[in-house]
């Protein structure tokens, strides 16, 4: 049974997006640093959308969202010493609960994961607390 799901558009893909499940954060690491590896290596220059969902927090049940126009914040930010974000989300929030799903998406320009960002914020009931 996976743990980890990571919900990954390219930045040329159209239409649904692939989910890609992982047992370990080892495992999701080493596959966001080859997607970070390939746009590097291919000189691509995506903006990407990253997104969490149901994380637990004081406040509450939540998604994070977060934009963010760098291969190597992408990279550590899955993979970086000494706290990661799996490393992060895994120790901050519950232990019975953790973050199984994130979203990484990947757009040519800022104004459309920006654009997509307000969708998935939308459809969240909290937008109209």
């Amino acid at each position: 049974m996976s743990k980890y799901k990571l919900h990954y558009k390219h930045l040329e893909l159209e239409g649904k997006i692939p989910c890609f499940n992982f047992s370990t954060p080892l495992e999701l690491k080493e596959f966001v640093g080859e997607i970070c590896h390939f746009n590097v290596t291919n000189r691509l220059n995506p903006i990407y959308l990253l997104c969490f969902e149901d994380c637990y927090t004081l406040n509450g049940k939540r998604n994070e969202i977060f934009i963010i126009e760098s291969h190597s914040v992408i990279r550590d930010l899955f993979d970086g010493p000494p706290n990661n974000l799996i490393d992060i989300v895994e120790h901050v929030y519950t232990l019975e609960y953790h973050v199984k799903d994130y979203h990484l998406q990947e757009y040519a320009f800022y104004q459309q994961a920006y654009q997509q960002a307000l969708e998935m914020h939308i459809k969240n009931s909290r937008c109209f607390e």
